[in-house]
């Protein structure tokens, strides 16, 4: 078995066929398709028993809501194939060689890990995104990225990972229900010390329907993720480093106002003791005193 093919599935019932067609059309064959149901209430599994009778590559998994996270270590446990690539079930695998070209590049070059395009598709439009872009053209066999060069951990699925670097170091997801692949991926890239780019796109991701409501858990969790990341960080890539501070400001300023608790308190002082041991010049990060200007409390 080549590929085992991750997908976490939770209430996407008007798009998993499409996700799952879109793995059946790669040209790579030798796949199976690990779908791990994450306590959907809709008829999401009726739709995906209906296709496992055409494909007995399909798997169908279930647990009780847990997170993506969860539901694709199950997937992990699972898989037999020797490479890994996730995709969830809303999305889509988009060129239709791009699994086949990527396990070639991977034993051609002896990489544990191999990196592609990625797409968005957005009111019934398809328009490539930035990931790589920023390297210029890229030949058509590819090359070898270094992490130290790339230094990002957004877009996991946009990735394609040899089964035995997850399994021989045991990585798997955090727990959290937001910002839990993040902290996976950027183990991965940190172990195998970099990628092998391909140019081609594997990853279609389809943006604008997800209600991304968030709650005091969501906002703790993400930032959790940002905590791990930023400890690996510190020692390591200056530059994913500096992304990640930017982030609490950029991406969370709104959600720390608006979702007070305690953990998420205790997760923001964990996350300004790595700033004060990186930047001792400065007291606290400036958003903590911007929006707590009498200090955080534990309550």
């Amino acid at each position: 078995m080549k590929v085992s093919v991750i997908i976490p599935v939770y209430n996407t019932a008007s798009f998993v066929e499409e996700c799952i067609l879109s793995v059946q059309r790669q040209t790579l064959q030798d796949l199976e398709m690990i779908l791990v149901d994450d306590g959907s209430t809709d008829n999401s599994k009726q739709i995906i028993l209906r296709c496992m009778q055409n494909d007995n590559r399909i798997q169908y998994h279930y647990q009780d809501n847990r997170g993506a996270g969860t539901a694709r270590n199950l997937g992990i446990e699972k898989a037999r194939g020797e490479f890994i690539a996730f995709l969830d079930s809303d999305d889509l695998f988009y060129d239709s060689d791009a699994l086949e070209r990527m396990v070639a590049a991977c034993e051609n070059n002896r990489a544990a890990v191999c990196a592609s395009y990625r797409n968005e598709f957005k009111k019934g439009q398809i328009l490539p995104a930035d990931l790589f872009k920023y390297l210029g053209e890229i030949p058509p066999e590819g090359r070898r990225v270094s992490f130290l060069e790339h230094q990002d951990d957004f877009f996991f699925q946009s990735y394609l990972y040899q089964r035995d670097l997850i399994e021989n170091h045991s990585l798997r997801f955090s727990p959290y229900r937001r910002y839990e692949d993040p902290p996976f991926l950027l183990r991965v890239l940190d172990l195998a010390e970099g990628l092998w780019l391909l140019p081609v796109t594997l990853h279609c991701y389809r943006k604008g329907h997800q209600d991304w409501g968030k709650n005091g858990i969501h906002v703790a969790d993400s930032l959790s993720g940002l905590r791990d990341n930023l400890l690996l960080a510190e020692k390591k890539y200056p530059v994913l480093y500096q992304k990640l501070i930017a982030r609490i400001d950029r991406m969370y300023r709104d959600d720390i106002q608006n979702n007070p608790s305690a953990r998420l308190n205790q997760v923001l002082l964990q996350i300004n003791d790595i700033y004060k041991r990186n930047d001792p010049q400065h007291r606290n990060l400036p958003i903590l005193d911007e929006l707590f200007p009498g200090g955080l409390i534990l309550f």
